[in-house]
């Protein structure tokens, strides 16, 4: 990839010169590489999944992860960008941070298998379908243990190799769905994918891992490096419980207030727009390494690349969100069919959130490099209770339309509103602000000239 980048006329002769920008270009391009496909053909596999299984089946499909994505926070348990930081910090303690990782996310993909699993025997008691479902999915939580590995790419720069593993265990699977839909199978089958491709991802990790001269026989389970991780990541556990409150919360009540086929056209219009999502996090999490070296480096230069991140994201996510809304209903049309005609309205108003969660995305980094995981939690545990307030007011007039009313004004609260009246957020709150009249300042945009 980066003989290819440095290949590139003008490009190429600026970027040799500075070989930190140059990584950070690669990292992304190799990112974007891995969402670019996985958004291609998990549109084209997911569609044809959505017309296979009709609005109902689709609805009963989202619900099982839906459901499962509300106890995910006890997998993931926040140690991503914790374990990153403290990987570039002291990177002579992979062996203990890493493995460290590895069995807390394995011990908390076992909690929220046994946690969901038991939680929907007592809600759906009878109904054996929507609960094998739901073992199923969470079944896949377990595996991603092994994504613990990424945190050591992530902190090298090397996410080229998080991007074939994942890439390579993405097109298994969908190719696999594409032989359930000609085999015409049930939607059971559709939900053991989960568990395939989080297998397949970390058999390439491990193998990756140990390329690069890692070993996990050098993995080691340290009680006082858990608990320092656990003590730094706790608020972005509870940070987690609420995102996935009201970015998943509103797929549960639908099913529940409304039923399956309601919520099928609602995934839809949320399939069509998450795979935006994606983009922010992968810019960001190239960029974090950066941001956090900036900081040791100079306040103005940290400052500086932090203002170019809100530009960049906020540019991107206004361009997105325009075009969707104004196609909407001929993106629905080819795509999805009459049958899921209701999405297009329900999408309208969903894809604004894309413009809130891209502008967003910067807080969050220099939420974890200022050690203000506090924040966070705040944020977003008023943003969820703000969603599945509105969730249940507005779900019994306006269905699928309410609930997405309700996630985009909480996507506002958490990204923007709480900041506002919180002094410890003043300053980059203004930065965020401040990107508004800089989109239209080129020069400003390109302050990541400064790379060296």
């Amino acid at each position: 990839m980066q003989k290819v980048i440095l290949s590139l006329p003008i490009i190429g002769k600026f970027l040799s010169a500075r070989p930190m920008l140059l990584r950070v270009v690669e990292n992304i391009s190799w990112l974007s590489l891995d969402k670019v496909i996985r958004m291609g053909v998990g549109l084209f596999v997911g569609v044809w999944v959505a017309r296979y299984l009709g609005p109902a089946g689709y609805g009963m499909l989202n619900y099982a992860v839906a459901f499962v994505s509300l106890f995910s926070a006890l997998a993931t348990l926040g140690l991503d960008q914790i374990v990153v930081r403290e990987l570039v910090h002291t990177p002579e303690n992979e062996g203990k941070l890493v493995g460290t990782s590895f069995f807390l996310k394995l011990i908390g993909g076992i909690l929220v298998l046994f946690l969901s699993t038991l939680t929907a025997f007592f809600i759906h008691k009878g109904d054996l379908k929507t609960i094998l479902m739901i073992f199923f999915v969470s079944l896949g939580m377990v595996a991603q243990a092994f994504l613990a590995i990424d945190f050591f790419f992530q902190s090298k720069i090397l996410s080229k190799y998080t991007v074939i593993a994942q890439n390579t265990a993405f097109f298994a699977v969908s190719f696999m769905k594409v032989f359930l839909i000609l085999m015409k199978q049930s939607v059971e089958w559709f939900a053991i994918m989960s568990v395939f491709e989080a297998f397949i991802v970390g058999v390439f990790l491990v193998f990756f891992y140990n390329k690069k001269g890692g070993h996990i026989s050098c993995w080691k389970f340290d009680i006082a490096t858990a608990k320092k991780l656990l003590h730094d990541s706790w608020p972005l556990i509870l940070s987690s419980v609420a995102i996935t409150i009201y970015m998943r919360v509103d797929q549960v009540m639908i099913r529940n207030m409304l039923g399956e086929k309601e919520v099928g056209w609602y995934s839809a219009a949320v399939s069509l727009t998450e795979v935006f999502w994606i983009i922010p996090g992968m810019i960001m999490n190239s960029i974090f390494p950066v941001l956090v070296q900036s900081k040791k480096e100079s306040e103005q230069l940290y400052y500086d690349r932090l203002q170019w991140s809100y530009v960049i994201m906020l540019l991107m996510g206004l361009s997105i969100g325009i075009i969707v809304a104004i196609s909407s209903t001929q993106i629905v049309k080819i795509l999805y069919g009459k049958e899921f005609s209701p999405t297009a309205n329900i999408l309208k108003i969903y894809v604004l959130a894309t413009i809130i969660i891209f502008w967003g995305a910067p807080t969050s980094k220099w939420s974890v490099i200022e050690n203000l995981q506090k924040l966070s939690f705040s944020r977003t545990m008023i943003a969820a209770f703000v969603n599945v307030l509105l969730n249940f007011f507005l779900i019994p007039i306006w269905q699928g339309f309410g609930a997405a009313l309700a996630t985009v004004f909480a996507q506002f609260v958490s990204a923007i509103g709480i900041n506002l009246f919180d002094k410890r957020t003043k300053k980059v709150t203004l930065i965020m602000l401040k990107s508004f009249p800089l989109m239209f300042n080129f020069k400003k945009i390109f302050l990541f000239w400064k790379f060296k």
